[in-house]
């Protein structure tokens, strides 16, 4: 606040900072069923650890599935296709 005093526009802009810091207090701030949001977020942030890890799994399989066909090795040659594009024309019905 004080690297802002300087001036005539330094009273107006503290003002205002003051006004926008009591706004975010208010908006931000803590409410009493904030242990049950903070839980409910580390539960989401759970089962988004272990979706990404269940993907991360798949697309290792998809790969050696992709690897271990001859089909595979020939659709990787052509450019813009990766195993992932190639594991769904390979496996398509």
């Amino acid at each position: 606040m004080d690297a802002i005093s300087s001036g005539r526009q330094g009273r107006l802009m503290r003002k205002k900072l003051r006004a926008l810091h009591q706004a975010a207090q208010a908006s931000i701030s803590i409410k009493p069923d904030a242990k049950a949001v903070a839980m409910e977020v580390s539960l989401f942030v759970s089962r988004y650890c272990l979706v990404e890890q269940q993907v991360e799994r798949f697309v290792k399989a998809l790969i050696r599935l992709v690897d271990s066909t001859e089909e595979g090795k020939y659709l990787l040659s052509i450019p813009g296709i990766n195993y992932i594009s190639a594991a769904a024309w390979y496996l398509a019905p």
